[in-house]
């Protein structure tokens, strides 16, 4: 027979133990108040360097954006640093993005980060390199004939 079924046949014989065998079975189930506090789950920092390099080009003036996960995006400095605090333990994903066409990010533009499973606050440093080329003159438009 069921928790529920024996509260229920009490209940129909007299409401007012049912009351009480309610409330001590919903005391029961709210655990020991003495037990220690929950550990919080390990967070990490996660800090970015952006470096863009000019091969003769103009470099982006306007800066880049980054996202963290494609959640927290922020905006980065074409030479700048940018820090994610509070980021939870596990495998995390980074993104630039508006990168002006004469640019590239040398070796892609998404980098996978690992914030290890330890108790202490893990510090990752992750860099980003954009390469910016020289962007040729344009050529003749058909009404330049």
């Amino acid at each position: 027979m069921r928790v529920t079924e024996v509260v229920m046949r009490i209940f129909a014989k007299d409401p007012a133990t049912a009351g009480l065998a309610l409330a001590a079975l919903l005391t029961l189930g709210c655990g020991d108040s003495t037990a220690p506090p929950a550990v919080p789950p390990p967070m990490g920092i996660i800090e970015v360097t952006v470096t863009t390099t000019s091969t003769g080009g103009e470099i982006d003036p306007n800066g880049y954006i980054l996202s963290l996960d494609m959640e927290d995006m922020r905006l980065i400095a074409s030479n700048g640093k940018l820090t994610f605090g509070g980021v939870p333990a596990g495998v995390h994903h980074l993104f630039l993005y508006d990168i002006a066409g004469n640019c590239s990010v040398s070796g892609g533009n998404s980098i996978a980060v690992e914030i290890p499973q330890q108790q202490s606050i893990s510090r990752v440093p992750i860099s980003f390199v954009v390469l910016c080329a020289e962007v040729p003159p344009p050529g003749p438009s058909p009404w330049d004939y």
